[in-house]
C-alpha cells in the first residue's frame, strides 16, 4: 500500500495558485441558478449507490420543484460566505483491480470516491 500511496497519492506542500489576475467577469459573480442545479440531475446513472450522506439516486433525480429551490439557495449561501463544508473538502481513495488482470499491486488503480 505504500508503494501504491506514493505512485498515486502526492505528499508535501501544495503548490501556491497565483491571484486571478485576468479581467472581471460578472457572470462568474452572479448566483447559482435552479435551472444550473437541475440540468445534471439527466446525468446521474441509475445504478450508482448512495454516498455516505444517504441523498438516493431517486431523490436526485426525480426532485420537486422545492428541493431545487432549497438546493439552490444552499448552494448560493455557502458560495457568497466563501467558505466550504468540510464534507465537500474530502474524498476518499480506494484501489480498484483492472477488469480482467489477476489481483496484483502492479496492477491497482486509484478510483476516487467524492463525497
Amino acid at each position: 500500500m505504500a508503494h501504491l500511496r506514493s505512485v498515486y497519492i502526492p505528499d508535501g506542500p501544495q503548490a501556491q495558485l497565483p491571484d486571478y489576475c485576468g479581467e472581471d467577469n460578472d457572470q462568474l459573480d452572479t448566483g447559482i441558478t435552479e435551472a444550473a442545479v437541475g440540468i445534471p440531475r439527466q446525468d446521474f446513472k441509475p445504478c450508482l449507490a448512495p454516498r455516505p450522506h444517504s441523498v438516493t439516486n431517486k431523490i436526485l433525480r426525480n426532485p420537486d420543484g422545492a428541493f431545487i429551490t432549497q438546493l439552490t439557495e444552499y448552494y448560493n449561501r455557502y458560495r457568497r460566505s466563501v467558505t466550504l463544508l468540510q464534507d465537500w473538502c474530502t474524498d476518499a481513495i480506494s484501489f480498484v483491480s483492472k477488469y480482467g488482470k489477476p489481483l496484483a499491486l502492479n496492477l491497482l488503480h486509484p478510483s476516487l470516491l467524492p463525497n
